[in-house]
């Protein structure tokens, strides 16, 4: 039902991070289990391939043919985001201090007419939209870069010791619960790389679960850093959150 729901939205970005997701999910669970589940994900695709033909008989059938032909024959626009992430990254240079949360919107005008001074008059046309398209993006702008470096190194305390958890730790010192929480994590990020999943609080509340669940075993004993042992460390980070 869901992934019917999902086809039928033409969301190019959320397809693109199902995906993504699904990949990262049939190596990590190959990796750290057994070729049994090589069976499932064999079920499921089937499953989901029959669906998504299905779908083509939906009345949105023509969106998503036409959506898709436009992602292959205008691949350099990357849907109409071109244009929004030079404007993004125009802002941030404008702006370094940051515009404020959720002052993106009221800035974009003004950060596209410096865009049009860093790039080739024809390299994209004028358009306006509230969202960088891009949560990483949108970070840096209204947080500034003091902001959008500190989003960045919390993900990289995240990321590599999941990483190494993931890839180098014995297969029975992984539950499935973290193997879930670091797949949910990586559908959402990288759905943040194209929409703004980060300003919906359903995917903040997955998102949130998802960190706990692979945090209370790869951010433990010999896969922590040693920086977050520092109880001054963790009092930073959480007076730098809530701020």
């Amino acid at each position: 039902v869901n992934f019917w729901g999902l086809m039928n939205s033409t969301s190019r970005s959320a397809t693109i991070a199902l995906i993504f997701g699904l990949v990262v999910l049939v190596i990590v669970a190959l990796w750290k289990f057994n070729r049994n589940y090589a069976l499932r994900f064999l079920a499921v695709m089937v499953f989901m391939s029959s669906v998504f033909w299905a779908s083509m008989y939906s009345p949105r059938s023509g969106a998503i043919v036409s959506k898709t032909v436009d992602i292959v024959k205008n691949a350099e626009n990357i849907g109409n985001r071109r244009g929004i992430w030079m404007t993004s990254y125009a802002m941030a240079l404008e702006h370094p201090e940051g515009v404020g949360i959720g002052q993106y919107k009221w800035h974009y005008i003004e950060g596209q007419r410096y865009g049009f001074e860093l790039v080739p008059a024809d390299w994209y046309t004028w358009q306006y939209t509230h969202w960088a398209h891009n949560e990483f993006l949108q970070w840096f702008c209204e947080g500034g870069w003091i902001g959008g470096i500190m989003l960045i190194m919390m993900y990289l305390v995240w990321f590599i010791p999941a990483l190494i958890g993931i890839f180098r730790t014995k297969r029975d010192e992984v539950s499935i619960y973290a193997v879930w929480g670091f797949v949910i994590v990586s559908v959402i990020s990288f759905a943040a790389l194209f929409t703004r999943p980060f300003h919906r609080i359903e995917n903040m509340v997955w998102i949130a679960l998802a960190f706990a669940m692979s945090n209370r075993e790869f951010l433990t004993g010999k896969l922590r850093f040693n920086i977050v042992r520092s109880d001054l460390f963790e009092k930073f980070l959480g007076v730098a959150c809530t701020t």
